[in-house]
């Protein structure tokens, strides 16, 4: 082995400090997750390092999704709002990476766009400024956020890009949607990936709109049942992929009220199973049929032509809602994803709808590791 060797091979394994290298130490990378809602982030995280990473603190402060974590991944989340947390205990945590989720509501295109004057937007102002009066030693050498689209010229995004920027941290910016994985789902959503290890080596300066180079990119990681020869030609799976069984009790239970149709027919989003997308689910689905979600309809629909009758024929249109499963399916989550018994339907919708995919999350995790 050569000198230059093995200097290369002592940064790799100590210098840079970098993911990969320090697996290779026998090390776990430290993750604090913040507004972490359900663990979809943690889920993510799972499939991007498996037990090469540990997360070390979560906080939310809806008690229904600390629940909901605490279920599935054994500790609960801190219910403290991050607006009055002490620097000293993030610090305390050892976190090399901090992953963020923060209120979408001051940021989203329909709403009033009070950007970094909003209320809901504090918490994470406050977590952008303290990053940069942080000591190097004690600041995370990773940064993930994801919020909606729009966030990308928000007085927020600026802040936080210059912030990063005077950590001496290496960005890069995405926009990415469940479809770009084969998933069936329009769920677009803007994510900064940001690290001090090393620079991206494919980094460019705008937003890319594509998916990172991971093996996690592939839609056989996502598509239930995957077969790579069946499979080869499809790009996004029908929905049918994503679906329960069609049992009669599945679609009485869950079936949209004549009345809501009567109100709204022009402006419900109708599918199929053998649709390739549907609409995004908002934390109001199953509430309203309106502008919340999708709905499934038992054969296709014109709407210009259907007079808007429903009824339990066999020649007769049924529209039902998307089940919670089916919901969680189309975010990507684990087939063992259990929810706690205390928590109605109509929460556990609210919690997806606040909620991310794990199809887009899990590849740029992998992607901002692999330094």
């Amino acid at each position: 082995m050569t000198k230059r060797t093995r200097a290369r091979d002592d940064e790799d394994d100590g210098t840079r400090d970098g993911a990969t290298a320090r697996t290779r130490r026998g090390g776990k990378l430290r993750v604090l997750e913040m507004y972490c809602g359900v663990g979809v982030m943690h889920a993510a995280l799972r499939r991007a390092r498996g037990d090469e990473a540990e997360v070390c603190g979560a906080y939310d402060v809806n008690p229904n999704a600390c629940d909901a974590y605490a279920m599935n991944y054994g500790t609960r989340p801190s219910q403290k709002s991050l607006v009055s947390v002490a620097m000293e205990t993030l610090v305390k945590t050892k976190a090399e990476a901090w992953a963020m989720s923060p209120p979408c509501q001051p940021f989203t295109r329909a709403g009033l766009k009070l950007d970094v004057d909003d209320g809901r937007a504090e918490s994470f102002m406050r977590l952008v400024d303290e990053m940069v009066k942080m000591d190097a030693s004690a600041r995370p050498k990773y940064v993930f956020v994801e919020n909606v689209v729009g966030f990308e010229t928000s007085r927020m995004r600026d802040a936080l890009r210059d912030a990063l920027s005077a950590s001496a941290f290496h960005a890069q910016e995405f926009i990415l949607t469940p479809t770009m994985f084969g998933v069936p789902y329009s769920r677009p959503r803007y994510f900064m990936l940001a690290r001090s290890t090393r620079a991206f080596e494919d980094g460019v300066d705008e937003i890319r709109r594509s998916p990172p180079p991971s093996k996690l990119s592939h839609r056989r990681e996502w598509i239930p049942d995957f077969d790579d020869v069946r499979d080869a030609d499809v790009v996004v799976a029908p929905l049918s992929r994503f679906l329960d069984r069609a049992t009669d009790d599945i679609w009485r239970a869950n079936a949209v009220k004549q009345d809501d149709v009567d109100r709204a027919k022009g402006s419900i989003d109708i599918v199929t199973a053998e649709d390739t997308t549907c609409n995004c689910f908002t934390k109001s689905y199953y509430k309203y049929v309106k502008g919340t979600g999708s709905v499934v309809a038992n054969q296709s629909v014109d709407k210009a032509t259907w007079d808007g009758r429903m009824g339990d024929g066999a020649s007769d249109v049924r529209l039902r809602y998307f089940t919670v499963d089916e919901v969680a399916r189309l975010h990507s989550l684990p087939n063992d994803f259990a929810w706690p018994s205390n928590l109605t339907t109509r929460q556990k919708y609210t919690l997806l709808g606040n909620s991310m995919s794990v199809a887009c999350v899990a590849p740029l995790l992998d992607y901002l590791f692999a330094d």
